[in-house]
């Protein structure tokens, strides 16, 4: 009954972007997509199974469905496009559902919010799925690691991997709107996700009242893209010595220093 709410409101969400692109045909657009999705779950090892997860795989099975069926009448680009707004729409009822469950926003103290937060991903929505790594948590930094992906592992599976991205990109825009007081990078590149391409994808929250006044210049001057050989060693170089020290710190705190 939940997932079905959850499901009626995605398609409310998206309904009026669909009848645009297709006219009166969007409904025959969105059954095709309902029925390939159902086709793309039973080809993955998650159809053997009867547990939480691929409970949860066979549900967010309609994103590459929407994608492969974009791909039948648009460009490559233009269906990758759509699916910016899909997914932010999808992941914006998943996200509201958590946020008022929890209650994040009436939380005043951003740190016990951002804890809040990491205790729902031990136990909701997609995050029992994943595999997390606590690098460093203090009450101005914290830091940790997806070493599994259930996102990643599932477009993956069904030939769409590109899709992953779309995903890492809108954690960017929700954990910004919930942690306004923080800020909130990838450890240094953007491109530190398993949509990018790298084997984890990297969580750092900064408190914005310690940032120092060259860090702040440098945020307004750094460039979106780091394309050159040099810049991006540099930049690995930084990554790796930030996170050594992160786990060296990260080791000598006790528990009462994260309470």
């Amino acid at each position: 009954m939940k997932n079905s709410l959850l499901t009626l409101k995605c398609i409310a969400g998206i309904r009026p972007f669909l009848k645009e692109a297709y006219g009166p045909a969007w409904s025959v657009f969105l059954l095709k997509s309902f029925f390939q999705s159902g086709s793309l779950f039973k080809r993955t090892k998650w159809a053997k199974k009867k547990d939480a997860e691929s409970k949860f795989v066979k549900l967010m099975a309609i994103i590459p469905a929407f994608y492969l069926n974009f791909r039948k009448k648009f460009t490559g680009e233009q269906s990758m496009e759509f699916m910016k707004y899909i997914v932010h729409e999808i992941s914006n009822v998943f996200d509201y559902n958590l946020s008022r469950k929890f209650k994040f926003q009436e939380i005043k103290d951003p740190f016990k919010r951002w804890l809040r937060y990491r205790s729902t991903l031990i136990t909701e929505s997609f995050g029992p799925f994943n595999e997390f790594e606590d690098v460093y948590i203090s009450k101005d930094r914290m830091h940790f690691i997806v070493k599994r992906c259930v996102f990643h592992d599932f477009f993956s599976a069904v030939g769409t991997p590109e899709l992953t991205v779309l995903i890492c990109n809108h954690d960017q825009v929700y954990l910004n709107h919930i942690f306004k007081e923080l800020y909130f990078d990838r450890n240094g590149s953007w491109k530190n996700t398993m949509g990018c391409g790298a084997k984890e994808c990297h969580y750092v929250w900064k408190d914005r009242r310690i940032l120092t006044k060259e860090f702040k210049e440098y945020l307004e001057k750094k460039p979106e893209n780091h394309n050159s050989p040099d810049e991006k060693r540099q930049t690995e170089r930084r990554q790796f010595a930030r996170r050594r020290e992160d786990r060296r710190q990260y080791s000598r705190r006790t528990p009462a220093a994260i309470k």
